[in-house]
């Protein structure tokens, strides 16, 4: 059967179907990263300060899962002046992944064991930039001409990543994607 839980808007599930994260309005009616796990309450997970301020009525966004479940990756926000990607596991709790060059992140998707985000930076001319962080470390993801544009996916243990526009000196022609491997 379904159930529909108002306020709820599920982006992702675990590998065995078990967990759920998505975004939850909490008691002051903004928008947090959550987690379900079984029962019939979602878990909001915060922001990336313990008083953090949100943006408009956005605190954090879910948009992936480890296999297991225990490791959720996303946007999260501190007033609106700037988003950065997380990291979150019961252990930690959210964990802000910061940025390079200062300027806002997002973890799109994370692999299945738990170690490897991906998402964009975004450049300080607009463009979002690939990046990726493993363990917690950023890099951006480059190609044969320079930077790419936002990670969107990777495999099992983060040794493949695709995302979108792989050329940055063409901008006006048809829509591109990219595949990434160390090698």
């Amino acid at each position: 059967g379904s159930t529909s839980i108002r306020g709820i808007q599920a982006s992702a599930v675990s590998l065995d179907g078990k967990t759920i994260v998505g975004s939850a309005f909490d008691r002051n009616g903004l928008e947090n990263a959550a987690i379900w796990q079984g029962g019939t309450d979602w878990r909001a997970l915060g922001s990336i300060a313990p008083n953090a301020q949100p943006c408009d009525r956005l605190l954090s966004s879910t948009y992936d899962a480890s296999d297991d479940g225990r490791v959720v990756v996303g946007l999260a926000w501190n007033a609106c002046n700037i988003a950065h990607a997380f990291r979150w596991e019961e252990s930690t709790g959210l964990v802000e992944l910061g940025s390079l060059t200062g300027e806002s992140t997002r973890g799109n998707a994370i692999s299945g064991d738990g170690r490897v985000v991906v998402g964009w930076e975004e450049d300080r001319t607009g463009p979002r930039l690939a990046a990726k962080w493993v363990e917690g470390r950023e890099e951006f993801i480059r190609g044969p001409t320079g930077p790419m544009g936002e990670a969107r996916g990777t495999n099992r243990d983060g040794s493949v990543i695709v995302g979108s526009q792989c050329d940055f000196t063409n901008l006006t022609g048809p829509p591109t994607g990219w595949r990434w491997t160390a090698s």
